[in-house]
């Protein structure tokens, strides 16, 4: 792992996260929501293809807020089976608004 690799990693982690966020409060406006989640999950598909942004992306499985831990378990679920499969079982309990969704992504 380079540097610059880690540091375009996190940042595009940080973007990944920030869009998610931004896709939540959007949720009323389905056109603007589905843009978000596009550019969210094309971020997720570039830091897939390496190892310094798949273990950006499996960092963010730590977030604070459970749309980006739904999100990011759903992107890693490929790589980092395990570890996606213990946050999706978290979100389900307790009951919320991401738990339909952590149930359905498990499955």
């Amino acid at each position: 792992m380079n540097a610059k690799g880690v540091e375009a990693a996190v940042d595009l982690a940080a973007e990944y996260a920030a869009l998610v966020l931004a896709r939540e409060k959007a949720l009323d406006t389905p056109r603007k929501a589905n843009r978000l989640f596009d550019r969210a999950h094309a971020i997720a598909v570039r830091l897939r293809a390496t190892e310094e942004g798949r273990a950006a992306l499996v960092s963010l499985l730590l977030h604070e807020h459970r749309g980006v831990r739904l999100g990011v378990a759903a992107e890693c679920a490929p790589f980092a089976p395990d570890q996606a499969r213990v946050i999706l079982r978290e979100l389900i309990d307790p009951r919320g608004r991401h738990s339909f969704d952590a149930e359905m992504t498990l499955k």
